[in-house]
């Protein structure tokens, strides 16, 4: 129980973040949380993941396939 209820709080954080910041924040963020808490990864494994997963978010669903992306409230 306590572990799923560290995954929905998780999910629910990375809703607000995204509201906040943007997806673009967001994804990258919740990425480098679950790899740190679940999958047991080290610092640079999980950055290194993270950064990998905002550049396909950024490159490829942003520029190449020109998606929306849920817009930041705090960057405008």
């Amino acid at each position: 129980l306590r572990a799923s209820l560290m995954f929905i709080g998780c999910i629910l954080g990375t809703i607000g973040v995204t509201y906040l910041a943007g997806q673009l924040v967001a994804l990258p963020l919740f990425v480098l949380v679950y790899l740190r808490l679940w999958g047991r990864y080290g610092w640079s494994a999980a950055l290194l993941y993270a950064g990998a997963a905002l550049a396909v978010i950024w490159g490829f669903y942003g520029q190449l396939m020109r998606l929306l992306l849920h817009p930041s409230v705090l960057f405008g």
